[in-house]
């Protein structure tokens, strides 16, 4: 039965036609139809957008539209299942009627043949059927989530092996993009060694001597990664019985795989304790002569250069690479290297170093080709490779890269002389840094970050030697906080510091990589731009002024919203034959900006230096 209250909404630009159908309609008495019309296409649009409409009598011809467009709009713009559509047509059209029930109707009735209980029928029929199409995607859509948030990795393919579905996981195991996986069959991303055990066992399934089957397989991932991991594979019949599709389960087992190999290595490394033993005399020699090279370079740039030199004959007949990581630990570079066949990328992602993944040494051998990193690019020469990551206080700073074309020369217990050897790096890299970081904090303001006074004339000195070589300006910004002093007095000293740190960091991240920002002192800042003319460097300073007004500060219960800064500008040469003239002469527009105000940016002018007085007190 329909629901006791059931909305209609008839669509016919006869009127006559609208009044048959309302007739009918309530002769039903065992029914409450609720009624609305409209005359045309547009109109009856309008009308399913405002009210919950349960079925539409739709004429074939409107007057502004014909009925399979005005279906078109509906889909566009509606569900299939939000309400039911029958067509009503004078003449009876079978590729109407077909086309309708393409795009959505429910039913096809021709007028002259309808009946107060043909079209009732109809009416039931129509809804029962929107009914159900609503409780099949209620069904679907269940499923799909199920399916989607699985823990496991879940896919159904055809009878040749091509993927009909698949849920996130499994995507995330492979390590393919989905649109990738859809150009694939199941095969093809098995591991070629692998692949006939896989086939045997799906023989027997599609004969029906199985019905199902589990394997530990290998899966040829993004990139030529491997992936070990258990698949189950069972097969979905037709109601005839005859096969269907397959549909499959994969875990990723990767890690307890890759613990079977690592202790596989372990027992091979202690059958070979002795042999090693007799090695350690000459290696602590070698070790030594390393340490007193790696003291003796200036800097960590030096070290790194000459590296695998320094070690290669402690891996004799092999090949080294000396690898750094960028700050954000993405990519590792070559940065020094020995031997012919190093067979290793000069430059490549993170991910694609077993040893950077995991922390550890990483030693792998042609027994075991497909352990190979990522980044090794294994062919008929090399036979054995070692990766062991460098770390220092706590951070990973590049690896050791060993290869050798004879797996006699690079067994697996060389991961012992590896430690040894990435301990003294990492020793001599730390002096070194020590070095570099007391050399870089001489010449930096320990507050802001930013270089400090001795530093800028130092650079002002040479910037002005290129300036003179090549005729070209230099923008100079001198910038003082405004009412600083208050700042300390009304809330803290504290937050005074939150102050000058923060600016400092803001002018720091908005110069370009030739402009260096300086604290000059106390609470001023200068700033100097090589190749800048005056007006750049004009414009480029009321940016900053009007930029650092918006910044905020906060410390403890403290929060500052507005903080303005004065600013003089000058120019070399224009305003100075010497760096120094031209510093003074950005001090006294500076001067001006303060008598006249404050929160302003002031070019110096020759007037500046007669009439500029000392400023107010910074208050």
């Amino acid at each position: 039965m329909l629901p006791q209250s059931f909305t209609v909404l008839i669509i016919d630009d006869n009127q006559e036609d609208r009044f048959t159908f309302k007739r009918y309609l309530k002769k039903q008495d065992y029914q409450d139809y609720q009624l609305c019309e409209a005359s045309s296409g547009r109109e009856g649009l309008e009308i399913v957008k405002k009210i919950k409409v349960d079925v539409i009598l739709l004429d074939f011809r409107l007057p502004d539209v014909d009925g399979i467009a005005f279906l078109k709009q509906l889909q566009n713009e509606f569900l299939y299942s939000d309400f039911a559509v029958i067509m009503l047509t004078g003449v009876g059209n079978e590729s109407v009627a077909v086309e309708a029930m393409k795009n959505g109707a429910q039913d096809y009735l021709i007028k002259d043949n309808l009946t107060p209980e043909s079209l009732h029928k109809s009416l039931y029929l129509s809804v029962e059927r929107v009914k159900l199409r609503r409780q099949l995607e209620e069904s679907e859509q269940r499923f799909r989530e199920t399916f989607e948030q699985a823990a496991v990795g879940l896919f159904h393919i055809n009878l040749v092996g091509e993927f009909l579905r698949f849920n996130q996981k499994f995507s995330q195991i492979t390590g393919y993009l989905p649109e990738e996986i859809e150009e694939k069959t199941l095969e093809e991303i098995i591991f070629s060694e692998d692949l006939p055990t896989y086939q045997k066992q799906l023989r027997k399934l599609l004969n029906n001597q199985i019905k199902t089957f589990t394997l530990e397989q290998r899966i040829l991932g993004f990139d030529d990664f491997i992936v070990w991991v258990n698949i189950t594979v069972s097969i979905i019949n037709k109601k005839d019985g005859s096969p269907d599709y397959l549909m499959g389960i994969i875990e990723d087992i990767q890690e307890r795989k890759h613990t079977e190999i690592k202790l596989k290595q372990a027992n091979q490394q202690l059958k070979q304790i002795v042999e090693q033993l007799a090695q350690q005399n000459q290696e602590r020699t070698l070790l030594s002569k390393v340490s007193q090279f790696l003291q003796a370079c200036n800097s960590i740039e030096e070290a790194y250069t000459i590296l695998a030199d320094l070690i290669q004959p402690l891996f004799s007949d092999c090949s080294l690479g000396i690898y750094q990581l960028n700050d954000q630990q993405t990519i590792a570079t070559l940065v020094s290297s020995s031997g012919k066949y190093l067979n290793s990328k000069k430059e490549f992602r993170f991910c694609e170093c077993w040893a950077l993944r995991q922390g550890k040494a990483h030693y792998n051998d042609i027994s075991h080709s497909q352990l190979f990193c990522p980044h090794v690019e294994t062919n008929l020469v090399t036979k054995a490779t070692l990766c062991y990551p460098i770390i220092a206080q706590g951070k990973m700073l590049g690896i050791l890269h060993v290869s050798a074309t004879d797996t006699s020369k690079l067994p697996p217990e060389v991961e012992d002389l590896a430690e040894t050897v990435s301990d003294y790096i990492t020793l001599s890299l730390a002096n070194l840094k020590l070095q570099q970081d007391l050399k870089e904090q001489s010449i930096r303001d320990s507050l802001t970050g930013l270089y400090n006074r001795r530093y800028l004339y130092e650079f002002l000195k040479k910037e002005i030697v290129k300036s003179q070589r090549y005729e070209t300006e230099i923008g100079i910004i001198l910038m003082d906080i405004d009412h600083f002093k208050k700042i300390n007095d009304n809330y803290s000293h504290g937050l005074g510091d939150v102050v000058l740190e923060e600016i400092g960091e803001f002018l720091r991240d908005n110069i370009r990589e030739s402009d260096i920002a300086c604290r000059y002192g106390g609470e001023e800042f200068i700033l100097i731009f090589p190749h800048a003319s005056l007006d750049n460097t004009y414009q480029r300073a009321e940016a900053l002024r009007r930029r650092i007004k918006r910044l905020h500060f906060r410390y403890q219960q403290h929060h500052l919203k507005l903080v303005t800064v004065s600013i003089g500008v000058a120019n070399f040469p224009q305003h100075g034959v010497t760096g120094e003239e031209a510093v003074h002469h950005a001090d006294l527009a500076l001067y001006a900006a303060k008598n006249q105000g404050r929160d302003r940016t002031i070019i110096y002018d020759e007037t500046l230096a007669v009439n500029t007085e000392n400023p107010a007190p910074n208050e």
